[in-house]
């Protein structure tokens, strides 16, 4: 079902608008990042979900309500309170794996204990490295937009693949993200850096879950996950890229460049693998038709037969 234009108002428009003001009167503050993005989700949930119905959750789509205060009160906490970076990292793991669980719940009781604790592990561990990638982007001394630029990227590229994948739930989930990383990338350009540090953490737990949810509970595709999954790498490149001698905008497309053409080429693929299913489905539905009219043709002939058989 297609996303009407006031939808797209409701979920991504207003709430951007309410994030760009926030980012903008608390300009120089670290607290501002995390919190605007993860309000926006919030403020966007009730258009998504239909209701506000989340206490408890009745579905993983729930969850997410949840999430979104939990990342943005630890993004906030890791703004305003910083700590050793191995804390900090345990710390992403261990949130990352317990929204894991609570995400994937049904899916874990029906698998064997050893094999539920591995795939937590395994969650927890990726989202960890993608936090580690997302907070060194983030506090780059090089670029206040960079890391804006690249959570915009990302969180759209998220978006698309999943609506495409049979989850428009989902989808405009990851547009609410986008939409507080494009007011980051317009309040960066516009005043100081908006994102310093602990949105992060937000672009972690949410983008991740999206995608284990969306791969285990909407069955989307193994190419298109481990796609996904090969964000943080794409950001240590830009990172490294030496830049200090550059002009400003010269080293956020640097940064951003690697990011952008990892996302540009997994959409490529998603597009023309969409295109493909719906050629597929038109033939499907074509020939269906046409067994259909031979049938009816059939039938009408039968049935001539029999009246003329019984009126000779």
């Amino acid at each position: 079902m297609p996303v009407s234009p006031q939808q797209l108002m409701l979920v991504v428009g207003l709430p951007g608008i309410g994030a760009l003001v926030l980012l903008l009167l608390a300009s120089g503050r670290k607290w501002a990042g995390p919190l605007s993005a993860a309000c926006v989700v919030l403020a966007g949930f009730p258009f998504i979900a239909g209701s506000l119905h989340v206490f408890p959750p009745q579905e993983s789509l729930g969850w997410f309500f949840h999430l979104a205060i939990l990342a943005g009160i630890a993004g906030v906490i890791d703004a305003v309170h910083p700590r050793v970076w191995l804390v900090r990292f345990v710390a992403v793991f261990l949130l990352v794996a317990a929204s894991s669980y609570v995400m994937l719940k049904s899916h874990m009781q029906s698998i064997d204990t050893a094999e539920a604790l591995l795939t937590l592990a395994c969650i927890g561990a990726t989202g960890a490295a993608w936090w580690a990638a997302a907070d060194w982007a983030e506090r780059d001394p090089s670029s206040g937009s960079a890391a804006a630029w690249m959570f915009w990227i990302l969180s759209t590229t998220i978006a698309i693949t999943i609506s495409m994948n049979g989850s428009i739930n989902y989808a405009q989930i990851a547009l609410t993200l986008a939409a507080a990383a494009a007011a980051g990338v317009i309040a960066s350009l516009l005043r100081a850096r908006a994102f310093a540090r602990g949105t992060s953490i937000v672009y972690t737990i949410l983008p991740v879950m999206l995608i284990v949810g969306a791969h285990f509970l909407v069955d989307l595709p193994h190419t298109y996950v481990a796609g996904l999954l090969c964000t943080p790498l794409a950001i240590a490149v830009g990172r490294l890229i030496p830049v200090a001698s550059l002009r400003p905008w010269q080293r956020t497309t640097l940064r951003v460049a690697p990011v952008a053409l990892l996302m540009a080429v997994l959409l490529t693929v998603v597009v023309i693998d969409f295109r493909r299913s719906q050629s597929e489905t038109g033939d499907e539905q074509s020939a269906a038709r046409t067994m259909d009219r031979s049938i009816e043709h059939w039938r009408t002939q039968a049935s001539c037969r029999g009246f003329s058989c019984c009126w000779c």
